[in-house]
């Protein structure tokens, strides 16, 4: 005989248990989800606490008062360390040699997008350094040239007309360059090596001076020893006037340049590039900070030259 009550178990059953496995996977896909939410909720949290942590330790470094764009070597490295936590600040900030270069294991510092090794000086955005006292500017280089931009031609120059302007002073006096035939012409633009000292220049009381007899004179402007220059307060600018155009007529309105000082001579680079790092269980953030030099604008570079 059917027996109609036993069916009817076996039906709720079976019932029952397809509703506890579907409520169990609904359950479990639930909980993934919302663990999974969490954990990149977590995470972004912990990336944007590294890149805040990253961006304060450069901001509490550049706030002491012993770090001045005249001694930017002054702000200090930092490392800290925790159990879960970790962060560190290093700065490139100058040497004898600009763009600022190193060797082994540290990146050299640049600002040209086609060379590693040189910074770039463009029509309104001159190139103003801070100069300290006792520079054999005998001893000094300069040295620009065409970027090696693919498909250019940069085998000498069309005309020797004037392309980098150099202005040198401090709040005591200037010295101007005298005319087209004292700055940087289109034949300096070789790469080479090319001086500063013997360019001719006018003072701001009208004397005339060599440049490198204007910042060495121990009687008329400069003290005994340079002691004007003392303490960066001497700054040397450069501004590229016109287009640099080639032998194969192509006009280039930016170039590269590196200025090398003597040995010893140490001299504040046009970019202090300062690297941050912070870490927050695991995540990884960094910042990178260029704090250019302060400088002029280029509205009165063609009036010195009239």
């Amino acid at each position: 005989m059917y027996n109609s009550t036993q069916s009817h178990r076996g039906s709720a059953l079976l019932v029952g248990l397809i509703i506890v496995v579907l409520l169990t996977i609904l359950t479990t896909s639930f909980l993934e989800k919302i663990l999974g939410l969490w954990r990149t909720s977590g995470a972004i949290g912990n990336s944007a606490q590294a890149y805040t942590l990253a961006t304060g330790l450069v901001e509490e470094q550049l706030m002491q008062s012993n770090m001045t764009r005249q001694a930017p070597w002054n702000i200090q490295t930092r490392v800290d360390t925790g159990v879960f936590t970790g962060r560190t600040l290093s700065a490139y900030t100058g040497g004898n040699l600009i763009p600022e270069q190193w060797v082994g294991w540290l990146v050299w510092k640049w600002n040209s997008e086609f060379d590693k090794n040189w910074n770039t000086i463009a029509l309104g955005e001159p190139v103003q350094i801070v100069i300290p006292e006792n520079v054999s500017w005998w001893s000094v280089s300069f040295r620009f040239r065409v970027a090696n931009i693919p498909g250019s031609s940069n085998t000498g120059s069309a005309s020797n007309s004037g392309i980098i302007l150099w202005t040198f002073g401090s709040s005591w006096a200037s010295l101007y360059a005298s005319g087209e035939m004292e700055v940087f012409r289109g034949s300096d633009i070789t790469g080479s090596n090319r001086s500063i000292a013997w360019f001719n220049g006018i003072t701001s009381t009208g004397s005339s001076f060599t440049f490198n007899w204007f910042y060495a004179d121990l009687v008329s402007w400069l003290w005994t020893s340079w002691a004007k220059c003392n303490g960066f307060q001497c700054t040397l600018k450069l501004s590229m006037i016109r287009p640099f155009l080639t032998l194969g007529w192509q006009s280039f309105s930016f170039l590269e340049y590196q200025i090398e000082f003597p040995l010893g001579t140490r001299v504040p680079s046009q970019y202090m590039v300062v690297d941050s790092t912070s870490s927050i269980y695991g995540y990884i953030r960094s910042r990178q900070v260029r704090i250019p030099q302060i400088t002029s604008n280029t509205a009165t570079d063609f009036a010195v030259l009239q």
